[in-house]
């Protein structure tokens, strides 16, 4: 039977210190995934006086039950921010996601956080010849910004991916792998080793101007930043501005030498597929399929609508992997996602005195860490915050009624639109890649 915890569920042998009473920080930090402990760190590593609360552990949220994939990237795709934004913007906002993934790997090196890093790259496959041609204009596209990005088809793409069922695909680095929450607790060290103060199992209750009020305390600041991603309208900010929706994955039991040699070169790089509702895959450090996708909801309907979405999920799992089937599935869960409505974050000052680190839109492992820096050396007095798109005090905001009527109908279409793409058994991806061939 499988749990519902992530392969990344492990005791924290540190004990959480609540809030208790009334504190006092030049800067206070709600949340304790990559982006808000980024921050932290940042700010005390600089000698500024914060504290972080969280309500739970760090890394207990998005950051922690994500599939550990560190990748470049931001928004819609490269091809949507040519258009929109134009090369020069593009290039920018596009090194900067680069950037984002040095920065993680270095900080991880440089304290010393054991998080089982493993430096690689990140293959966007293609599953039908549509899929191939937009990847291979998406190849072009990163090339011209200034992105080195490798194409992978035949025997190579088949040792990339571990499976006969693509077609086709792209591969950029810099990437990793990580063990997200070994991430989060190292950065949580880090920033306590250089001053800064973490307060976990502290529930926020309310925000006020300088005052962030906990169930058993208060922290009184200068600037009150909040770093709650899908969490963020439970706290009445940003209404209709961040969307919330649940992803799923699942991790197979230990795969035996046989089947981890079958997937061959699997191992040091991510996947992620080319549907709408993407699904990616990744091998665990003991030698596990980890696996995610499945259609986005804001909650499941009913408990079989949950079973009937995991059993998906598994199924999907077979047809990449067929010599894995049946597959032995020991855990599986759901993780919160923000996102917002043109699919970019929402970074910088909301208020006075409050500022934002929301809606990563599945891109918050890296972006996250690398905003939070930035913001960090922004509140510090060092350097402005830089003018890329996701740096604002709003985003495009719905009703939410009207936005979650409009999340239900996309959610919808899109799948509808996958399942009638994407239903390939082995014989599907065989004419496939005849048909890229010719």
């Amino acid at each position: 039977m499988a749990s519902e915890q992530s392969p990344w569920d492990r005791e924290d042998l540190t004990t959480a210190t609540p809030l208790l009473g009334v504190t006092r920080a030049q800067v206070a930090v709600v949340g304790g995934g990559i982006a808000g402990l980024s921050v932290a760190y940042h700010l005390a590593r600089a000698g500024v006086d914060v504290a972080l609360v969280d309500a739970g552990r760090v890394g207990d949220g998005a950051t922690g039950r994500s599939t550990g994939m560190l990748g470049p990237g931001v928004g819609d795709g490269v091809l949507a921010l040519r258009r929109r934004f134009g090369d020069g913007v593009a290039r920018e906002m596009l090194q900067a996601t680069v950037e984002a993934v040095d920065l993680v790997r270095d900080l991880a090196q440089a304290e010393g956080i054991a998080c089982d890093l493993v430096p690689g790259g990140q293959v966007h496959a293609a599953l039908t010849p549509a899929h191939a041609r937009r990847r291979w204009q998406e190849a072009q596209a990163w090339r011209a910004l200034g992105v080195d990005a490798g194409w992978l088809d035949g025997p190579a793409l088949r040792q990339a991916t571990g499976s006969d069922a693509y077609v086709g695909g792209l591969r950029l680095e810099p990437a990793a792998l990580v063990d997200p929450v070994r991430l989060c607790r190292g950065l949580r060290d880090a920033a306590v080793r250089r001053g800064a103060r973490v307060h976990e199992a502290t529930r926020v209750v309310r925000l006020e101007a300088g005052r962030v009020i906990t169930a058993q305390g208060e922290v009184r600041a200068r600037d009150v930043v909040v770093a709650t991603n899908a969490f963020t309208p439970a706290l009445g900010l940003l209404p209709g501005q961040v969307v919330l929706l649940h992803a799923r994955a699942l991790v197979s039991a230990p795969l035996p030498a046989d089947a981890l040699a079958a997937l061959g070169g699997v191992g040091r790089d991510a996947v992620i597929d080319a549907r709408s509702f993407f699904h990616y895959h990744r091998l665990t450090p003991d030698g596990r399929l980890l696996l995610g996708g499945a259609t986005l909801r804001r909650r499941p309907r009913d408990a079989a609508d949950d079973a009937r979405a995991w059993a998906r999920l598994t199924r999907e799992a077979e047809a990449l992997f067929p010599a894995l089937a049946p597959l032995r599935v020991e855990g599986r869960w759901s993780g919160p996602l923000a996102f917002t409505w043109d699919r970019l974050p929402l970074v910088g000052q909301v208020a006075p005195g409050l500022h934002a680190l929301v809606g990563w839109c599945g891109h918050g492992l890296a972006l996250g860490a690398w905003s939070g820096a930035r913001l960090a050396s922004a509140l510090g007095g060092h350097a402005p915050l830089p003018a890329l798109p996701w740096i604002r005090g709003r985003a495009p905001a719905v009703p939410p009624a009207i936005g979650r009527a409009a999340v239900a109908a996309m959610s919808t279409a899109l799948d509808v639109a996958d399942r009638a793409t994407c239903a390939w058994p082995r014989a599907v991806a065989r004419s496939c890649a005849q048909e890229v061939a010719a």
